[in-house]
């Protein structure tokens, strides 16, 4: 509608400067060519400023320049003779143009794209991979897992909270909030800039930077404390497994007992008990000939990935009940034949155990998120951005892709455009850190325009509540909330 308005504009301008023709002395010297620089301006965020120049020919020409938008409400134009400055007011795309006095000579026109700002929809979602560590801590960590997510209200802000096992450490947490998302100098790129805190470690304070490809879901960050420590993460897309509940059960086999003790044991029972994200407890109690029960007990045994597939090794510190002897705890469990390898070592040889044990119950089933929320849904859809409009009753289905994933489809009727199907074909689900809560993360294509759509969302299982952000850059963001029918 304003593209027209600003080209009717022109004409009238046209139009009066003919018919006053006969009443204005004709200039001798006018302009006979306007060209504008630069020919292409970066993308603008909301409230940032940029300059164009208009160079005339002649130079010397008689006349004057004025500076139009076509849609003043995403940019606004000041000018100032021969240059223009624009201001980013709103998300979207226009066209800034200059013409001489009578409109009668037009430049070239000028692409402005005002990005929306609302980053942290692209970027929230969880990451998992690898840091290496210099400083007061050094060293390599693996199964690094990174969480970011939205803060209510805020469209370029995230929290964030990093998770990593420091070897002869535990578990280290990094949290930081309000860490401020902007885009990067290259497309499909963010930054991250801001602080956090090491809180394991008494809240050293971290100073935060970092970038993400969007395309590429390459994951960047840089955290340190000046001539304290400094971190280097590198990540993707992805949630830590949390091993523990691959291994955790009751076991039940054999024993080998060499050393300040010597026996060959028939009957025993290992119970591993899950205590947290990759932790276990552990509990033996084996009935050795010639001397009663053993009992061994242990506390926080990590469980990692092992080397072969399907197989999580066991690593951490038991106690021999009754003889205080402190033990190694290492092992293996291969999750292809249910069996279980340990070996407990006395750190000075005194006494040794070696294990072999077979799944004597069932081993708790990993829950699956996909049935959880497979079913229908139905709410309301707010649309901002190109599209302004709240629409009532808008379905929303999931079905079971697997255990951690569904395929969401949402249909919203629009005014103007009828129905706009979005499908997310792989949506992933990951329990967040609230028990009965899980959160959303897929991508999608905007039907007609074939643009990608960012999906993040989080579902309450005890009430059923769905709530789900849609947001493709620049265009329209979708804000879903709804219930389970």
């Amino acid at each position: 509608m304003k593209y027209w308005k600003s080209k009717l504009f022109i004409a009238g301008i046209f139009i009066a400067s003919m018919s006053l023709t006969c009443c204005d002395e004709e200039k001798e010297n006018p302009i006979q060519g306007i060209t504008v620089t630069p020919e292409s301006v970066a993308p603008m965020e909301i409230g940032q400023t940029t300059q164009l120049t208009a160079t005339i020919t002649p130079t010397d020409a008689d006349d004057i320049i004025r500076w139009y938008s076509y849609d003043s409400d995403i940019v606004s134009v000041t000018k100032d003779g021969a240059t223009a400055t624009l201001t980013a007011l709103s998300a979207g795309t226009t066209k800034v143009f200059a013409t001489n006095r009578s409109g009668i000579v037009v430049s070239q026109d000028i692409l402005i794209t005002v990005n929306s700002g609302e980053y942290a929809a692209e970027v929230a979602g969880n990451y998992l991979g690898t840091a290496k560590m210099s400083g007061a801590l050094s060293g390599e960590l693996s199964d690094v897992s990174i969480a970011i997510s939205r803060i209510s209200g805020e469209k370029s802000k995230v929290k964030l909270n990093i998770v990593a096992d420091v070897p002869g450490m535990g578990e280290m947490n990094i949290s930081g909030d309000n860490i401020v998302v902007g885009r990067g100098s290259t497309a499909d790129t963010y930054t991250f800039s801001g602080g956090a805190s090491i809180v394991t470690m008494g809240n050293i304070p971290l100073a935060v930077s970092g970038t993400l490809n969007a395309a590429t879901k390459a994951l960047t960050l840089n955290l340190e404390a000046e001539g304290v420590i400094t971190v280097v993460i590198n990540a993707t897309p992805g949630a830590a497994v949390d091993y523990a509940k691959k291994v955790e059960g009751d076991y039940a086999g054999t024993a080998k007992v060499s050393g300040a003790i010597s026996a060959d044991v028939s009957e025993l029972t290992v119970a591993l008990t899950r205590t947290g994200a990759g932790k276990v407890d552990l509990n033996i109690v084996a009935e050795v000939p010639g001397m009663g029960q053993l009992v061994v007990t242990g506390e926080d045994i990590a469980v990692k990935a092992g080397d072969a597939e399907n197989t999580y090794a066991l690593s951490g510190k038991a106690v021999l009940a009754g003889m205080g002897f402190n033990l190694n705890v290492t092992g293996t469990y291969n999750e292809t034949d249910k069996k279980l390898i340990m070996k407990l070592a006395e750190e000075n040889g005194l006494v040794a155990i070696d294990i072999e044990a077979t799944v004597a119950g069932d081993i708790k089933p990993n829950p699956d998120y996909g049935a959880i929320l497979a079913g229908s849904y139905s709410g309301n859809a707010t649309l901002t951005g190109m599209i302004n409009e709240t629409i009532n009753d808008v379905p929303v289905t999931m079905e079971r892709r697997d255990e951690n994933s569904v395929k969401f489809t949402i249909v919203a009727t629009v005014t103007g455009f009828g129905a706009m199907t979005i499908v997310s074909e792989n949506m992933t689900i990951t329990p967040s850190d609230t028990d009965g809560e899980y959160l959303l993360d897929g991508d999608a294509k905007l039907p007609v325009l074939d643009m990608p759509i960012k999906i993040i969302g989080e579902y309450i299982d005890a009430t059923g509540e769905l709530n789900v952000t849609l947001a493709a850059e620049g265009v329209v963001n979708i804000n879903y909330s709804g219930s389970r029918q």
